[in-house]
């Protein structure tokens, strides 16, 4: 099977940056998620008042911030990695990091310009956690998935360090 070009591994993550400037926009203001999300959840829960309302819409756009990044930071190990599962590389997970961490402040940058938006570097830390969570799950997948060593014992985490 001939080998992928190493771009195509790059592509994931560059679509999900260009989903992340949608996202930036004003169309995805608390305002405009609240026009169509309120109804929605006034569907599923009619009795939810409007303070339990706000904290609700509030935590679900953290959530977002929260499952973005850690996509992002996903797509952007994948794409260092060039689709090498079992090799674990610090330098890979730091530059990915690294990006996610850029992406998510100018993601706010540009947010604290728009009219219907504010830029806080509260949500940047949140993206930053979002995308350590998601290169600690890829450390861990690599550390129990990795290849069985010569000679080495049945399950080569337990036994000897990276």
């Amino acid at each position: 099977m001939p080998e992928r070009p190493r771009a195509l591994y790059w592509l994931p993550a560059l679509l999900w940056i260009g989903i992340i400037a949608v996202e930036s926009t004003q169309g995805f203001s608390s305002a405009h998620t609240d026009s169509w999300l309120r109804p929605l959840f006034s569907r599923l829960l009619p009795d939810l008042s409007q303070p339990s309302w706000e904290l609700l819409h509030k935590g679900l756009r953290k959530l977002g911030h929260w499952t973005g990044y850690f996509i992002l930071a996903t797509t952007l190990h994948w794409g260092f990695r060039h689709g090498d599962r079992h090799t674990w590389r610090w330098l890979r997970a730091l530059a990915a990091l690294g990006l996610v961490l850029l992406v998510a402040s100018l993601d706010e940058l540009h947010q604290a310009f728009l009219p219907s938006r504010t830029g806080s570097p509260w949500d940047v830390l949140l993206d930053l956690f979002g995308g350590c969570c998601a290169i600690t799950l890829a450390r861990l997948r690599s550390h129990w998935t990795r290849p069985k060593r010569e000679g080495g014992p049945e399950r080569p985490g337990l036994s000897y360090p990276d």
